[in-house]
Formats: structure tokens, sequence, C-alpha cells
């Protein structure tokens, strides 16, 4: 009954089975995101990495937060992406006043405001 119990022929944990050379480390890059909070998330990404993310959820609040040093435009689209976003995909609704001035201009209200208003004082002086 003698080894039962034990590996025998293996030297286990006796020497090491790995050469010298050890594993090789990766290089890293930070990249920092900033969300609407103004909190800071530093992120380490493989040097080797082509494209950051625009956008990365921010360690603090959870919200959307954009890279920083992006362009001020991208910086946007992705701001507003994230927006839609959060409403499921949905575009944001427009306003009545948006949709107002896709069919009129300023001008154009301004008559259509004196003539219903003229129309009104006319109905005030009747009933009078």
């Amino acid at each position: 009954m003698a080894g039962r119990g034990r590996i025998v022929g293996s030297n286990l944990g006796g020497k090491s089975y790995e050469n010298g050379d050890g594993p090789s480390v990766a290089e890293v890059r930070q990249a920092r995101y900033i969300c609407p909070d103004a909190h800071v998330t530093d992120v380490p990404f493989s040097a080797e990495a082509a494209d950051l993310p625009a956008v990365w959820d921010c360690s603090d609040c959870g919200d959307g937060a954009v890279a920083d040093g992006l362009d001020p435009d991208v910086a946007t689209q992705a701001r507003e992406a994230l927006a839609v976003a959060a409403r499921g995909g949905k575009p944001l609704a427009k306003t009545p006043w948006q949709h107002l001035m896709e069919r009129r201009t300023v001008p154009e209200l301004e008559v259509i405001l004196e003539e219903r208003l003229a129309l009104l004082r006319g109905r005030l002086r009747a009933s009078a």
C-alpha cells in the first residue's frame, strides 16, 4: 500500500517546467475619458490597438464619457449617439417650434400673428 495517495515520478512542485524567459508584457497606452459631470476615467488599452472607442462608461456615475482630445464635432456626435442609445435608439423628438420653423419663416409668422390678433380684437369689440 506504499505510494497510495501521492503522485509518483513527476517530482511535482520540485522543479519548474517554465523556461527562463518568462512571459512578455504588452505595451499599454492610457486613454482618458471625461463624462458630462467632469469625472475622469483612465482606461488602459494595448499600444497595438488601431482605434480606441470614442465613448466609454464613466467609472464614477455610469454615464457615457467621451474621449479626451477628440475633435469637438466628433465629441458632439458621440454625445448625441449616447443620448440616442439611452432612449433605446429613438432619435430626439423635435419640438413644436422646430416643426413650425420647417414650414414657415419668422416674417411669415409675424404676418399670421397680426392677422389673428386683428381677428380677435374685432371679436372683442363686437361682443362689447
